[in-house]
């Protein structure tokens, strides 16, 4: 076999490669333009917020950030952990075994009910999430107040 036939074999394999890993990787295409205030998303470093409205100038407040309707994290120029991976459904559905007293509560302040209102581990957000809300590690924020508000009405 000659260079060139072993070159052309190596380019056709990381062609078929190339075209495997993007079959494997479908990214979700994110458009904000959709969103509702209160919609739940996740960032590319894992973390969750909320998306909030758009302002005058067309760009989208989520978490009290700027972002593009793509998802990109306006302050930033080049990809970044800051942009926007996934956009949840609107309506998240209440978790099993919710306890709307219990979250009712949780809204009032008295974050130690959080615990027994409803599953972490039944949400979007997973069980760590709730849980360093629960043990004072980060805050409530106004879009998991919003979230829990939809929660309780749903579960009347």
């Amino acid at each position: 076999m000659t260079n060139y036939q072993e070159l052309e074999n190596k380019i056709q394999e990381l062609q078929a490669e190339v075209e495997r890993l993007k079959q494997e990787e479908k990214v979700e295409q994110i458009d904000l333009s959709t969103c509702i205030a209160g919609q739940l998303v996740q960032l590319g470093n894992g973390d969750f917020e909320y998306y909030e409205y758009k302002d005058e100038a067309d760009f989208c407040i989520v978490g009290g950030d700027y972002y593009e309707q793509d998802g990109r994290c306006h302050e930033y120029s080049q990809q970044s952990a800051y942009d926007i991976v996934k956009v949840f459904p609107a309506e998240i559905p209440v978790p099993d075994s919710f306890d709307a007293s219990g979250a009712k509560e949780v809204l009032k302040g008295r974050i130690s009910f959080l615990f027994a209102s409803f599953p972490f581990k039944n949400t979007p957000q997973g069980e760590q999430y709730w849980r360093d809300i629960f043990t004072g590690k980060t805050k409530l924020s106004f879009g998991d107040m919003i979230l829990i508000q939809k929660w309780i009405i749903q579960s009347l």
